[in-house]
């Protein structure tokens, strides 16, 4: 999550950042730089790339395999 004075919010790269070079991300609103800010254990699961999508199934998986078996 990041911090900016428009309130929080999820970073996003756009395309055409991406082939600038631009790969920080910035406020949806003013473009300004993000702040990064610590991520609550209860906020909303939201993966932005594959690495993120493949271990929140990896979690998943091993909490599944955990209730199948019994083990800890």
């Amino acid at each position: 999550m990041h911090e900016l004075r428009h309130g929080p919010a999820r970073p996003a790269r756009s395309p055409a950042d991406l082939q600038a070079g631009l790969f920080d991300p910035r406020c949806p609103d003013c473009h300004a730089p993000l702040e990064p800010t610590a991520v609550s254990e209860d906020a909303r699961l939201d993966p932005r790339n594959v690495y993120a999508a493949t271990k929140l199934h990896q979690e998943h998986l091993c909490f599944s395999f955990s209730r199948e078996t019994g083990v800890p």
